[in-house]
């Protein structure tokens, strides 16, 4: 399948888009896909075994001196030009991180910067106990023709939290991310968000109308459950989850994607996990979940005049197909798809097929868009 705008048809109300084969060992990661010698140009390999065995040591040592180790990672060495290592600040899509202090908290992000100075920016928004790293394997898809920021939310990864109790609201969110896009001197900018991303995407598309082209809202509805009551369940009263082993995690992180492969997911168990005596922890944060209170954003939805696209998993827990059903028919300009055999994280789950929906959506919407 070739996504294009015109797939997205407002009398189809949803699309549904059936899976296709995965190819093994490799998800595309630019525009261009060439086959040669069983594999694609560009593509990025499932860290090997070796490479995690490396990581897993290097914890252990740390764990036997005494010191907290950094979070785990088995990422395969850099790029290599002429058999020496390419220097990381010469790596093409390769992110910077900075940081930036707006109002009541410090916000970190990862930006990708743009081909050309003027380049149209995207923002991505990662989900509840998330991070920017989060969007590790999407971001360099679109880093060839966007600037692309991914900020950790208030809360969220290296960003700090508000000194005063609460602050995790939508308008707090949504306050962040135009003041962050102020600072950086950028007029409009398109949004991709995913679960509680998503929903300060769908904020963002209500109440900035004159700075937001176009947003995509991963599985996700306009009035998602607090963060409470999910949350403590999931946690069960912790304020970490602790997992013994990598493959406990894997098997944890299956409740909310079913179908993404093992191997990306012991890869995003290198940022999101940390060893300790009692265990491999989750690095985050969990007081920004537990005290997230979205908006009901259903009538705010209904004034949304730019082009909005709502992804669903089709085996999501999240957002059901009626829910989803209403949110194109009550938002003039809202167009939808259900991504068959997903779960609630369907850019892990149907890398491929998300990738390229997101893409031509954006392309004929933000291409144009100059800063």
């Amino acid at each position: 399948m070739r996504a294009s705008w015109g797939l997205f048809s407002k009398s189809a109300s949803v699309l549904t888009v059936p899976p296709r084969p995965r190819a093994a060992g490799f998800s595309v990661q630019g525009p261009r896909r060439h086959r040669r010698a069983g594999r694609e140009r560009g593509a990025r390999w499932a860290p090997g075994e070796s490479a995690r065995s490396r990581a897993l040591a290097q914890a252990r040592r740390s764990e036997a001196s005494g010191r907290d180790a950094p979070p785990i990672s088995w990422r395969r060495r850099g790029p290599r030009r002429g058999g020496e290592e390419v220097p990381v600040g010469e790596r093409r899509h390769e992110p910077v991180r900075r940081t930036a202090t707006l109002r009541d908290v410090e916000i970190s992000y990862l930006d990708w910067d743009g081909p050309s100075p003027g380049s149209p920016v995207l923002l991505l928004l990662h989900g509840v106990m998330g991070c920017a790293a989060d969007w590790s394997r999407v971001a360099p898809a679109f880093a060839g023709e966007y600037r692309v920021l991914a900020p950790d939310q208030r809360g969220h990864g290296a960003s700090t939290h508000p000194a005063a109790p609460g602050g995790y609201a939508t308008g707090d969110y949504v306050g962040d991310l135009e003041a962050l896009t102020d600072a950086l001197g950028i007029a409009r900018f398109g949004v991709l968000g995913h679960g509680m991303g998503g929903h300060n995407a769908i904020g963002l598309a209500a109440r900035r109308t004159n700075r937001v082209p176009c947003a995509l809202a991963n599985d996700v509805q306009p009035a998602p459950e607090a963060g409470s009551a999910r949350w403590e369940e999931v946690l069960g009263g912790r304020d970490h989850p602790v997992f013994a082993t990598v493959e406990d995690y894997v098997a944890w992180r299956r409740r909310a994607v079913p179908a993404a492969p093992s191997a990306l997911l012991e890869e995003e168990a290198g940022w999101r996990l940390q060893r300790r005596p009692d265990g491999l922890r989750a690095v985050a944060d969990v007081r920004a979940a537990l005290d997230w209170r979205p908006d009901d954003l259903w009538e705010e939805a209904t004034g949304i005049r730019c082009p909005i696209l709502y992804i669903r998993g089709g085996r999501s827990p999240d957002l059901d197909a009626a829910t989803q059903q209403r949110m194109v028919m009550q938002t003039p300009s809202a167009r939808s798809v259900s991504l068959e055999l997903a779960g609630h994280v369907t850019y892990l789950d149907r890398e491929e097929e998300f990738i390229e929906l997101a893409r031509a959506f954006f392309a004929a919407h933000m291409l144009h868009v100059q800063n």
